[in-house]
């Protein structure tokens, strides 16, 4: 269970991260998320200088928890998420997210204003019978002290993330090469046009498991060349301790 449980936070890592981006998720089933014991100003970490605060780590580690409990029902719970380390996830997907927000501004790529309104108002959250709702949107968004500033600068940024990963991912190509390594005995059995159902599914699969490689070897090397700190202690990273009432003293990187 807990193997299944590590290899399904890997598999959908970076859909995971888009999620995080996309706060709307905090309006459903979760509004409680408001209630953190750390000041807003303290800072879990910082990737090139751009801050990470605790409360964005809180806020991202509900909706992933909440992800699983949608995924594992009762099976999931507490002693389960501290096992798997969803905490050090939450936060390692949050600054990943800010990797992947950079690359694609390296790459000259924006979102436009029409994209985050659309993205927006398709966003079941915010509708009445089918339908954005602006009243409802604003509601919402004061119940968790969000502006509509904030939340589409959110938005925007998100899919930037989105637009920077799909890119990576459309390099990835099965080749005729990869299709026939995994030939199966009956396919012999299999009509033309079932056979070439087969072998486009197949492809599919080997695009998206070679998309999901080249992103993570990309994510590695953006940290790589990153300036990232992570202070441990102030994230509740460290075993046996709350987050830090205070920001750390230096800038010294937590081990």
């Amino acid at each position: 269970m807990l193997e299944m449980i590590r290899r399904f936070g890997v598999e959908k890592k970076w859909v995971f991260g888009l999620v995080l981006g996309i706060v709307t998720v905090t309006f459903v089933g979760t509004m409680g998320w408001m209630g953190m014991s750390a000041p807003s100003g303290v800072y879990a970490a910082k990737v090139n200088g751009d801050e990470i605060l605790v409360t964005d780590l809180d806020r991202a580690y509900k909706n992933l928890y909440q992800r699983y409990a949608d995924a594992y029902g009762k099976e999931w719970n507490d002693d389960l998420a501290k096992q798997i380390g969803l905490r050090r996830q939450a936060l390692e997907q949050l600054v990943d997210s800010r990797l992947w927000r950079k690359r694609a501004q390296e790459m000259g790529l924006a979102a436009s204003d029409a994209e985050v309104r659309d993205a927006v108002m398709r966003e079941e959250a915010f509708q009445v019978n089918g339908r954005f709702n602006t009243n409802r949107y604003r509601d919402l968004l004061q119940r968790v002290r969000l502006t509509p500033e904030a939340f589409e600068a959110s938005v925007r940024n998100s899919i930037l993330e989105a637009k920077a990963r799909q890119l990576s991912m459309s390099a990835a190509d099965a080749s005729a090469v990869d299709i026939q390594v995994f030939k199966l005995p009956d396919d012999a059995k299999l009509g033309a046009e079932e056979l070439a159902a087969q072998q486009a599914q197949r492809r599919q699969a080997l695009q998206r498991r070679k998309g999901d490689q080249l992103q993570a070897a990309i994510t590695e090397h953006l940290k790589q060349e990153s300036d990232l700190k992570i202070y441990a202690e102030a994230a509740g990273l460290v075993e046996n301790k709350p987050a830090s009432p205070a920001a750390p003293s230096s800038d010294t990187p937590a081990p």
